[in-house]
């Protein structure tokens, strides 16, 4: 599973939203799923944040909400963007901060994360 922390304020994540998006869209091998925080390092509140991306063009991602950064703060995240690769065990795998192009995206993942679709 790939995880993508980001922030509504952080320029670099807004950059790459469109790939993030187009991933959800053509992606068929491996799980992707992105939070942001709301009430966390300065992220809006969360009916502030779904006003906010409810105005973008980015219909095809799913944002989940972490209150409060419960699980930002489990996995570590310190900055924005942060990626994260959970294994099938649930355990973490790999950290990765900063943007990852979908092509780095999918380099990442060990062959053994890819669910393999026939």
């Amino acid at each position: 599973m790939y995880i993508k922390f980001w922030a509504s304020w952080c320029s670099i994540c807004l950059a790459g939203l469109d790939e993030i998006n187009t991933l959800y869209v053509h992606n068929k091998d491996f799980m992707l799923i992105t939070i942001v925080s709301p009430n966390f390092r300065e992220e809006k509140n969360s009916e502030d944040f779904k006003k906010w991306f409810s105005g973008l063009e980015y219909k095809n991602m799913t944002v989940l909400l972490d209150e409060d950064g419960i699980v930002s703060s489990k996995y570590g995240v310190r900055g924005y963007p942060t990626s994260v690769i959970i294994g099938s065990d649930g355990t973490l795998v790999k950290t990765t901060l900063g943007h990852n192009s979908n092509s780095q995206i999918k380099l990442q993942l060990p062959d053994n994360y890819i669910i393999k679709i026939i």
